[in-house]
């Protein structure tokens, strides 16, 4: 009887402290800030010394089952499927496979690979310029994006899975994959160049303090910032992004911030284009050495002023969680829109719009019957015939099609890995093309 009682009163208390956990998580009582502040580096701490993946503990990205594995791929062998050379824009194509021990792969219209780089990850190891000890094993390191020079240089953006943030840094090769320089802060997603040489990159940090301005959000969060180096890969100057728009007209943008976003990464600054003369035309204000951002998490482009530390132009649009926006010289814009083709069922498409109208002028797949999805990454490329080399990143499938949406070149690539869940998954985060007589050092 004794040790019924005791069977019940165990019961009861378990109850009881449940129902008190649950009101205290529901309405964020005292002590649910120390309790969250300790799960938080708990998790942090678990991930980063084991490599495990907690679920949604990395936060880089707003829920959604296709974001936390890669997909599986669709379907089709690796190489060249489709390829009409009469239609296509022949020459050379990058792109990025995601995984850092893949190489960087320039390949022919056969899908033959003509050069390669390798990440040297001995000459990445040291003293780092954020001061932290960032050093992910070499297959947890990624590479989100490439800058291929016509004299066989290459720039590359870095990450590290299991870390929050997650970018590494940016280091610059030269054709035989020898650093020339390396940028060692927590720099992530893109980079663009000036005519001058100057280097545009992404950066974020954790704010630990509170924002006065942030009442809806809590701490820790994280600030996304464009960098600006110079050539030799040394800081000239960066500029805090939310500051910018809080320093703006356009502070209405963050009544589209989820202050639950995991993390705290409301914004997700993921592209940088630097905009000169001809291109600054398409934006009220806008002048050379502006810079076009993208704005993940709340769907918002906009033109970030460098000197004066200030949002010129903002704009949300029929798009969703869109990559990589481009200026064309007709001053209309090319987007990589993930999760907008609402008429197909929410899947991804490539958009071509008026950003004074926002009119949308041509779009990619349309009604054409073929389909074209990946929650995260993608990237386009307007060819100079008019066709578009499209990323379609978590399938591992590039493709060129014409403005009448015909697909004249498809390549999948072959870097492919088997997931925990045994699917096969491939991804390649970007794709640019080059004329053939553009890349000097081929000629050597």
């Amino acid at each position: 009887m004794q040790k019924l009682g005791i069977g019940i009163t165990i019961v009861a208390l378990g109850f009881l402290a449940f129902v008190a956990g649950a009101t205290i998580t529901r309405f964020e009582l005292f002590p649910y800030g120390q309790l969250k502040n300790a799960f938080d580096a708990a998790e942090a701490l678990f991930v980063r010394e084991t490599g495990d993946k907690v679920p949604f503990a990395l936060g880089a990205k707003p829920v959604h089952p296709e974001d936390w594995a890669a997909p599986a791929v669709r379907a089709g062998e690796p190489g060249v499927d489709r390829y009409e050379p009469d239609l296509a824009f022949n020459g050379y194509t990058i792109y990025t496979p995601v995984t850092a021990t893949y190489p960087i792969r320039l390949i022919d219209m056969s899908g033959q690979t003509v050069h390669q780089w390798y990440l040297p990850f001995d000459d990445l190891v040291g003293e780092r310029e954020d001061g932290l000890s960032l050093q992910p094993p070499n297959n947890q390191m990624t590479i989100a994006y490439a800058r291929l020079f016509a004299n066989g240089d290459l720039l590359a953006v870095l990450g590290a899975t299991n870390h929050t943030p997650w970018g590494f840094g940016v280091v610059k090769l030269d054709k035989d994959s020898n650093i020339i320089w390396k940028f060692l802060k927590q720099a992530h997603h893109d980079v663009d160049v000036g005519p001058d040489g100057k280097i545009y990159a992404a950066l974020h940090t954790v704010e630990t303090e509170a924002w006065p301005e942030l009442t809806r959000i809590r701490t820790p969060f994280i600030d996304d910032q464009v960098v600006v180096l110079n050539p030799d890969g040394e800081e000239l100057q960066s500029v805090s992004i939310l500051a910018a728009v809080l320093d703006s007209d356009y502070q209405s943008i963050l009544q589209f911030a989820d202050p639950n976003q995991p993390k705290g990464d409301f914004l997700h600054l993921n592209s940088i284009n630097y905009l000169d003369a001809d291109a600054a035309r398409a934006f009220p204000g806008a002048e050379a050495g502006d810079v076009l951002i993208s704005l993940r998490q709340i769907d918002v482009l906009a033109v970030l002023d460098i000197d004066e530390k200030r949002i010129k132009w903002a704009v949300r649009g029929p798009w969703r969680v869109q990559h990589d926006p481009d200026i064309l010289p007709n001053g209309r814009m090319l987007v990589f829109d993930n999760r907008g083709d609402l008429k197909n069922g929410g899947t991804s498409r490539v958009l071509e719009f008026d950003p004074a109208t926002l009119e949308i002028v041509w779009e990619y797949p349309d009604n054409t019957g073929e389909r074209l999805y990946t929650s995260i990454y993608g990237s386009q490329q307007r060819l100079p015939n008019g066709n578009t080399l499209i990323s379609e990143s978590n399938n591992g499938r590039l493709l060129e099609v014409t403005r009448d949406k015909q697909v004249v070149w498809e390549y999948r690539i072959p870097e492919r890995t088997v997931n925990r869940k045994g699917n096969e998954v491939a991804t390649a985060v970007f794709a640019e093309r080059f004329a053939a007589d553009e890349l000097e050092f081929l000629k050597q």
